[in-house]
């Protein structure tokens, strides 16, 4: 189903794939990332800050990137001490990581 939904570009098919699979294996990473990255898309920051938190607790695969990722959801929903927080823990782990570096320096600016 999400196989089908990445091919049409649909964002609203992508959420509703995404959800569907989110809803039967609420501990796959997966799911809640891509639910999180399209909800940055459309602009519902609380929305991408619950997805990705979600995503954090479950385990994924590349925690660096979950930690960037809703770092920048913070900083796009203006909590500047949370995106802060966020991507120092991605640096920690991967200290050179340019994005997070790059989310660090626009959330103390």
């Amino acid at each position: 189903m999400a196989a089908l939904a990445e091919e049409t570009d649909n964002a609203e098919y992508k959420v509703l794939a995404y959800n569907r699979i989110a809803t039967i294996d609420p501990f796959d990473s997966g799911p809640h990332g891509v639910l999180g990255r399209l909800a940055v898309e459309r602009g519902d920051y609380d929305n991408a800050i619950l997805e990705f938190r979600v995503g954090l607790a479950t385990g994924p695969i590349d925690t660096v990137v979950a930690y960037t990722d809703l770092a920048e959801a913070y900083l796009l929903n203006r909590q500047t001490e949370n995106a802060k927080r966020e991507a120092l823990l991605a640096l920690e782990l991967a200290p050179s990581y340019e994005r997070a570096q790059e989310l660090l320096l626009r959330a103390i600016q």
